[in-house]
């Protein structure tokens, strides 16, 4: 049913979400060279989050050093 889209949805872990909107993520290639998060990044994810959906997903993130896939990913290792 079309409604039940706007209804909260709780996760396994228990976590509820407002609605069953999901915003997929989309990778933007801009990350400093480090892999730190460019500024101009934060507005863009702080808009994309204002949308109203349930929950949004960032685009990929190195989680170790060997696993860096692209210029330009996010790194989350330290």
């Amino acid at each position: 049913m079309t409604s039940d889209l706007w209804q909260p949805f709780v996760l396994p872990s228990g976590l509820q979400l407002p609605n069953r909107f999901v915003l997929a993520p989309m990778t933007t290639y801009s990350s400093l060279p480090d892999g730190n998060i460019s500024p101009d990044e934060l507005p863009y994810l702080t808009r994309r989050a204002q949308g109203g959906f349930g929950t949004v997903t960032t685009a990929a993130c190195c989680v170790h050093r060997s696993g860096w896939a692209f210029n330009g990913q996010w790194a989350c290792w330290d």
